[in-house]
């Protein structure tokens, strides 16, 4: 063995030695499992709803692991952690999140017309209302869609829950109104201004106005615009709303240009 290669074999050694003794930098444990636990065990045999809102509480537990790590981490002066928790939950905020359900997936006993004041869907809806206006930071311009997805979460549990609130048309159009509005879920929307107007034929929302708006400048569905003005024109002219005069002076002058590029 000649001494180039003494040296050689001995450099290597002191790479190795000062590579096992380098401190790791501190940096979030990306590819690790560093939490003891097990993930939920699902049933595949169960219905897609079902499935849906098991995936939704577990979504809104882990965003509220989330808050608390990050909580922990502010109250205990843990600062690195902290800043992966701050991050990690941005992350979920900022992550575009889908309902799954659309209304039409819902069986018929979450469809009827609702009559009855319920004690429990008020308090959900007061709270989804909440999230909502809490959602809406300066409007147009910087929403939270964390708090505008609870919302919305709370509104859909509202209307499969309790159908038979008086609330089930309003949280039909505010869902409608944070669909279109803020995740641009057009077809959706228009299901749900549908079945606000179809629940209660008399509420105070201009849910025929807003999707007949949707369907025109989003969707492009004259023909079906068309119809929805002149349902404004017939069912919320002359409603006790500020809303009411434009939204049917508008639903007049539209109806006379789309009955004309016939």
């Amino acid at each position: 063995m000649n001494a180039k290669f003494m040296i050689g074999l001995m450099a290597l050694a002191g790479v190795a030695a000062l590579t096992g003794c380098a401190k790791e930098p501190l940096v979030a444990p990306d590819t690790q499992v560093t939490a003891a636990g097990k993930a939920p065990t699902v049933n595949l045999d169960s219905n897609e709803i079902e499935i849906v809102e098991k995936m939704a509480e577990h979504r809104m537990a882990y965003k509220a692991y989330l808050e608390a790590l990050q909580s922990y981490y502010v109250k205990h002066g843990m600062y690195d952690k902290q800043v992966w928790a701050e991050k990690e939950l941005n992350d979920y905020r900022k992550g575009r999140k889908y309902t799954y359900l659309v209304l039409t997936d819902l069986p018929a006993s979450a469809l009827v017309k609702p009559t009855d004041k319920v004690a429990e869907a008020d308090v959900m809806y007061e709270d989804a209302m909440n999230y909502f206006k809490e959602g809406k930071i300066v409007p147009g311009v910087l929403n939270d869609k964390g708090k505008l997805r609870l919302a919305l979460e709370k509104f859909d549990t509202l209307i499969k829950q309790y159908p038979n609130s008086d609330k089930v048309d309003d949280a039909l159009f505010y869902a409608g109104e944070i669909l279109k509005e803020y995740f641009d879920e057009n077809d959706k929307a228009c299901e749900y201004y549908k079945r606000a107007y179809e629940a209660d034929p008399n509420t105070p929302h201009p849910a025929h106005f807003q999707r007949a708006v949707v369907l025109d400048y989003r969707l492009h569905n004259r023909d079906e615009a068309l119809k929805e003005y002149e349902a404004v024109l017939k069912f919320e002219t002359g409603k006790p709303f500020f809303w009411s005069k434009s939204n049917s002076d508008f639903a007049a002058s539209r109806s006379k240009e789309l009955k004309g590029e016939k």
